[in-house]
C-alpha cells in the first residue's frame, strides 16, 4: 500500500526530463551489477539489471524527494489530477478492510498470536486493524501525517509516524508485515536486514509487492498499474525468494496475492487517475463489486 521508509540513496533527481532507451550504467540496489537493459519508457525509465535481473526505476529519485512525495499531505487522498498518490485511499476502506482479514487467517498457519506484530508502511491502518481483532498486539509506523492521523481517529489503531530508519528494536516482534512497501524502498537488502535484526528468534516477516513475473503485467505491459512513479523495485516470485534467503531467511509460503474486491464505480475512478490523469466521479455502486486481480504476490518467510 505504501512505504515504510526511504534508506539512503544518493541516487539522481526524481524524474529527470531526459528519458531516452539507451543501455544505462547505475549499480543495481541487489546485486551491485552496472549495466542495465531499457524494458519500457512510462513515467520515466523501466530497466533490468543484465547480471541479476532485477527491474526498477530509473533514475532512483533521492531519499528526500522519496521523503517529500510520501510526507505530502494528500498522497493518501489528492488534491489534483496530476499528483503521485492515491485518488482516496481512505474511501477504500470497504476494499481493504477484507481483504486484510484474509490476511491474518494465512498468518496464522506459521504462527499464531498472541505476539508483538509490527507493521511498517502502515497507511490508513487497516491491516492495524485486521491484525489486532486477529489477537495480536499491533504496532505500525507510517511516514504520512495524515495517513496516521486518520487511523488514529477512524479506527484506534495503535500507529505512529515513523519507517525503516526507526526500526531500531532488537529480537522485539514476533511478526513485522510490510504490505506494498518493500518496492518503495531503494536499499531493500539493508531494510531486511533490519527487519531481521528486530525480529525475535523464529519471528517471521509477511510481505506483499507488486510480482513482475505476473500474468496481469506481461499482458499489461508498460501499461500495468504496479509501474507507478514511486515503485522503485520490481521482484519476481524467483527474484524475491532468493533475495530473502540470502538475507538470512527461510521462505515457507511465497505465491499471488489475493485478488481485491472492488466497487465498479471505485475501479472507474482508479483507471481515470492511472491511465488519463483525470479525476472522474460515476454514480456509486458499492454493491456491484469486481475482483481485480492486481498481479501482486505475498510470501511469509521466517527468521533463520
Amino acid at each position: 500500500m505504501n512505504r515504510g521508509g526511504c534508506g539512503g540513496s544518493s541516487a539522481a533527481p526524481a524524474y529527470a526530463a531526459a528519458i531516452d532507451r539507451a543501455n544505462v550504467a547505475h549499480p543495481c540496489p541487489s546485486c551491485g551489477g552496472g549495466a542495465d537493459r531499457v524494458l519500457y519508457i512510462h513515467r520515466g525509465r523501466i530497466v533490468a539489471c543484465r547480471k541479476c535481473g532485477l527491474v526498477r526505476r530509473d533514475p532512483i529519485p533521492t531519499s528526500d524527494a522519496l521523503l517529500k512525495i510520501y510526507r505530502a499531505d494528500d498522497y493518501f487522498q489528492l488534491s489534483g489530477d496530476t499528483g503521485i498518490g492515491y485518488r482516496d485511499y481512505f474511501a477504500d476502506a470497504p476494499v481493504y478492510r477484507p481483504y486484510f482479514r484474509r490476511k491474518f487467517e494465512i498468518l496464522r498457519r506459521y504462527i499464531a498470536p498472541p505476539g508483538a506484530l509490527l507493521e511498517l508502511g502502515a497507511g490508513a491502518g487497516f491491516a492495524l486493524e485486521a491484525a489486532r481483532d486477529a489477537g495480536w498486539q499491533a504496532h505500525g509506523l507510517e511516514l504520512s501525517g495524515a495517513a496516521v492521523t486518520w487511523g488514529r481517529e477512524k479506527l484506534g489503531v495503535d500507529i505512529a509516524s515513523g519507517g525503516f530508519d526507526d526500526l531500531s528494536d532488537a529480537e522485539h516482534w514476533d511478526v513485522i508485515a510490510a504490505f506494498q512497501t518493500i518496492e518503495h524502498l531503494p536499499n531493500v537488502r539493508d531494510a531486511l536486514g533490519r527487519i531481521r535484526r528486530a525480529l525475535r528468534p523464529g519471528g517471521v516477516v509477511f510481505l506483499t509487492t507488486p510480482d513482475h513475473g505476473s500474468l496481469n503485467r506481461r499482458l499489461l505491459r508498460r501499461f500495468w498499474p504496479s509501474y507507478r512513479p514511486e515503485h522503485l523495485l520490481y521482484f519476481d516470485l524467483r527474484s524475491l525468494r532468493r533475495l530473502l534467503e540470502e538475507e538470512g531467511y527461510r521462505v515457507e509460503f511465497i505465491a499471488p496475492d489475493d485478488p481485491l474486491l472492488v466497487p465498479i464505480h471505485r475501479l472507474l475512478e482508479r483507471a481515470a487517475h492511472y491511465y488519463i490523469r483525470r479525476r472522474v466521479e460515476p454514480p456509486a455502486i458499492p454493491w456491484f463489486r469486481v475482483p481485480v486481480p492486481l498481479g501482486d504476490m505475498q510470501t511469509i518467510a521466517r527468521k533463520t
